[in-house]
């Protein structure tokens, strides 16, 4: 008897087909982690090298030694920020009177761990901090002398929120202009770095400042400090409203001026001003982040044009702008609404004094909707 074969004119194509699927998943999959590999490598972490962080350009320059320093001590304090940044317990405290000035055992702990290891590797230098200096009840004087300024946790009370922008600064400054910097975002795992006239890095990549040249194609960031009075809460958002009514993409309030600035930098921002009433910026405040926006090719100075980026470490204000333009722009429209209402006298403000709260008026009533009060009325 005859026998029957069939062969599914299929078979060979979908065996092959399979085939060639299985392999370009497996081609993927290796390309992925490839990627990723490579990709790991310039994304610091406490157990990386700070010699194999240093991008080449900086590799050679005079103040390589203090760079990988720094940005040991770093890593070493943003690894703090990260383990203790969902702690129930944060040791938290108020500096002196101030209900809204926190200090954390974390600021303390890396203050310390950061000041130790760069005085054992230069003795002769000198050291300002956050931390030592509310201790010491003011701030000491900046001299010629190299000078390294550090804080410990920028962004407290984010940090005390478990809030995840927060960084460590550390700055050196030599005849009173900061010429090293280092700022690490412990949750982003971002590591901003800056040698003056050698330019700015992330994750070691050269930085650069956007191209917004004017207010109506910028975003724009400000940030209210710890000034609670009448008079300065009319000033701040008073230029709060002239910014607004420039037409800017948005306004934005992150609470790192640090980052704030690293920000503009890399161009996340377009510009930065904090300190329209006196609201406390300190040299900690702007040492590194300002040459990191300088080094990229932005523009710095007080809020109001008055003092040049070289002066900017003896301001209490500051404004940092991605071009000329821009800032110029910045520095009228702040300077205008900042002298636009005289201060009003004690009796007038009594005589208008709204429900004593967290904030009393934040703007007009024609201009804003509501405030904020302890009995949460409206306007």
């Amino acid at each position: 008897m005859a026998s029957f074969s069939w062969k599914c004119p299929f078979h060979s194509f979908s065996v092959g087909f399979a085939a060639a699927a299985g392999l370009f998943v497996l081609a993927r999959r290796f390309e992925e982690g490839r990627r990723k590999k490579a990709l790991k490598k310039d994304v610091p972490s406490s157990s990386s090298s700070a010699h194999e962080l240093l991008p080449r350009e900086l590799r050679g320059c005079p103040y390589k030694r203090e760079l990988v320093v720094a940005i040991e001590a770093a890593l070493e304090a943003g690894a703090n920020i990260r383990a203790a940044l969902d702690a129930e317990h944060k040791g938290v405290q108020n500096k002196g009177d101030d209900a809204i000035d926190f200090v954390t055992l974390t600021d303390q702990k890396n203050e310390q761990l950061v000041f130790e290891r760069l005085k054992r590797a230069f003795p002769t230098h000198l050291f300002i901090g956050e931390e030592t200096s509310a201790d010491a009840g003011g701030v000491p004087s900046l001299t010629a002398a190299p000078t390294w300024i550090c804080d410990p946790v920028d962004g407290t009370t984010n940090f005390v929120h478990a809030l995840p922008f927060t960084c460590v600064s550390i700055a050196l400054a030599v005849d009173h202009k900061p010429v090293v910097a280092v700022v690490y975002d412990p949750t982003a795992d971002e590591l901003f770095l800056a040698v003056r006239g050698l330019g700015a890095y992330l994750n070691g990549q050269r930085i650069q400042v956007s191209t917004a040249d004017r207010v109506t194609s910028a975003l724009v960031l400000t940030e209210t400090g710890y000034q609670r009075g009448s008079e300065q809460l009319d000033t701040i958002f008073r230029c709060l409203r002239a910014v607004v009514d420039k037409g800017p993409h948005s306004i934005r309030i992150l609470g790192s001026c640090v980052l704030d600035l690293c920000y503009v930098g890399c161009g996340r921002l377009d510009a930065i001003y904090l300190g329209v009433a006196g609201e406390g910026g300190k040299i900690w405040d702007y040492a590194a982040g300002s040459l990191v926006v300088l080094e990229s090719g932005g523009f710095v100075s007080d809020v109001f044009g008055k003092l040049s980026s070289d002066q900017i470490l003896t301001s209490e204000s500051i404004l940092a702008a991605s071009t000329a333009e821009l800032q110029v722009e910045m520095v009228a429209t702040l300077a205008a609404a900042a002298a636009a209402v005289p201060p009003r006298s004690a009796a007038a403000a009594a005589a208008t004094a709204e429900p004593e709260g967290i904030f009393t008026k934040l703007f007009s009533r024609e201009s804003f909707i509501f405030y904020t009060s302890k009995d949460d009325r409206r306007v």
